[in-house]
């Protein structure tokens, strides 16, 4: 999608598609680098 937008220049939907796919590749890189997610343990 990337790709289309920059052939296309249009924001729907190949715009959208690829700025969210961005953003899930930078979030789960950060969580990853970070160390993942870290659930306390319930102390019952």
């Amino acid at each position: 999608m990337g790709q289309r937008y920059y052939q296309t220049s249009k924001v729907m939907p190949a715009g959208i598609v690829a700025g969210i796919s961005v953003l899930m590749t930078g979030f789960y890189l950060y969580k990853i680098a970070t160390g993942g997610n870290h659930f306390p343990a319930k102390t019952e």
